[in-house]
């Protein structure tokens, strides 16, 4: 990498994702993968986005089929389409502080609108690069792991809480 300015702040980010053995990461990947569009044409997220969109719900459905082996598919697909939604995605990429890494235009960085879906990809593309990096999960899911079953956690109480408040509500109807 020829900026040393960027090559510290990648090193950071990198750092705060706990990774400890860096040898396996390609830095250019890193790179783009947190460039957005207007401030690169060529060497931006959008591919690495792509790959990283299908990496979070391979990861995810692993997270689920290991925490929760006994489900049903569509608890499963009801589960993981709130794990890798661009809310949650650019809340992931919030408790990175990932924006700061984010090269962008004055004019993205001022788009509050855009905000949630610019994080969201970016966090894809940074999963895509680390992917690509490997062509395995493993400078993913030491990091992801944690932080998607606890998602599932919360997803699945609110979600049985629910279905009995809703359950109590029917009876009590029923009886009256």
């Amino acid at each position: 990498m020829k900026d040393p300015r960027r090559e510290k702040q990648l090193i950071d980010l990198v750092k705060r994702l706990g990774l400890v053995d860096r040898s396996q990461i390609n830095w250019k990947l890193l790179d783009s993968a947190l460039t957005h569009p207007s401030f690169s044409q060529s060497a931006n997220y959008e591919q690495l986005e792509f790959v990283g969109d299908a990496v979070v719900r391979l990861a995810a459905a692993e997270i689920l089929l290991e925490t929760y082996p006994n489900a049903e598919v569509g608890e499963f697909a009801a589960l993981r389409s709130i794990m890798v939604s661009d809310n949650f995605l650019a809340e992931l990429a919030d408790i990175y502080d990932l924006e700061r890494y984010l090269l962008m235009s004055p004019l993205a960085a001022g788009d509050q609108a855009g905000r949630t879906s610019r994080l969201a990809d970016a966090f894809e593309g940074v999963l895509g690069a680390l992917y690509l990096s490997t062509h395995n999960l493993g400078l993913i899911r030491p990091w992801l792991d944690g932080l998607l079953k606890e998602k599932a956690a919360e997803v699945t109480k609110a979600t049985t809480e629910t279905t009995q408040a809703t359950a109590s509500a029917a009876a009590t109807q029923a009886s009256a």
